[in-house]
């Protein structure tokens, strides 16, 4: 690679990972408060809740990998072109073409990235994540469960048990 391609992949990166870490922490605080309300009333450890956080990291890594880079190219690019830089590489005999192939390149590799974890780790990580928040429903609703009460905290579901036995079988369960 040449020192010119180096150098703008160089700054490229910088501030594409910076928007990378800033995109998917604000998306992923967003996630926290919306699951603010199961983990305070199930009194979730914080190795259940930092689990539910990394299994819901693929899915939002999708959305902000091309967020991220999108932002690095316009910050580099941007700042290349203020100080004059992609002027001083025109008047060397840089074509366009040179100047802007690496931005191809780290687009093409962040596409292939964002591929591999549209198509592998995020159905991996949504389907785990479901799994977990079942158990996590499932598990507290025998210690919550209390006859002669409604309990409709699933969606389109309302459980009605007439009784429960002091080993926590439930009877007449509507």
């Amino acid at each position: 690679m040449r020192t010119l391609s180096k150098y703008i992949v160089k700054e490229i990166v910088g501030p594409t990972f910076l928007g990378f870490c800033f995109y998917t922490f604000v998306i992923l605080m967003n996630t926290l408060f919306k699951m603010a309300e199961m983990i305070i009333r199930r009194s979730l450890p914080a190795s259940t809740i930092l689990k539910l956080l990394a299994l819901s990291l693929p899915h939002i890594v999708v959305l902000t990998i091309p967020m991220a880079l999108l932002f690095g190219v316009l910050i580099a690019i941007g700042r290349l072109s203020s100080d004059s830089e992609i002027i001083a590489m025109r008047s060397v005999g840089g074509s366009t073409r040179v100047i802007y192939r690496p931005v191809f390149y780290v687009s093409f590799a962040v596409f292939v990235l964002n591929l591999v974890v549209m198509n592998f780790v995020t159905p991996w990580g949504n389907t785990a994540f479901q799994s977990l928040t079942a158990e996590i429903f499932s598990s507290s609703v025998e210690r919550e469960i209390r006859p002669r009460v409604f309990y409709d905290e699933y969606p389109n579901r309302v459980i009605y048990v007439n009784d429960v036995s002091q080993s926590g079988e439930w009877s007449g369960v509507f």
